[in-house]
């Protein structure tokens, strides 16, 4: 879960490196990040 996670960070790092992908909203985007880790949690099955 959090290797999947840091390569997904470092996705938008690069994209956003390269030009490909617009400057994002950070302010906004990581509290959602941290909810859905949170769902993942709570329904996660054993």
């Amino acid at each position: 879960m959090v290797g999947a996670g840091l390569v997904v960070i470092g996705i938008i790092f690069l994209l956003k490196n390269l030009g490909i992908m617009p400057d994002i909203a950070w302010d906004i985007i990581w509290p959602i990040i941290l909810i859905v880790i949170g769902l993942t949690m709570i329904f996660k099955k054993k």
